[in-house]
């Protein structure tokens, strides 16, 4: 545990390009729109939510 360290994981499919027949996907420009939700919400808020992981609040 390193204190202020905030870290996480996205679970990013294949584009829909490249993905293998019957694999997940989505569309390139819907990945990057989520990915940059993703960075701009870590950038906005500075403090998490106490709540267990996989808990929505």
């Amino acid at each position: 545990n390193t204190p202020g360290l905030r870290a996480g994981f996205i679970h990013v499919p294949w584009d829909a390009e490249n993905a293998p027949p019957g694999a997940a996907s989505l569309p390139q420009a819907d990945i990057t729109r989520a990915l940059e939700i993703a960075v701009i919400t870590t950038l906005t808020y500075t403090s998490d939510l106490d709540v267990p992981a996989g808990h929505l609040a």
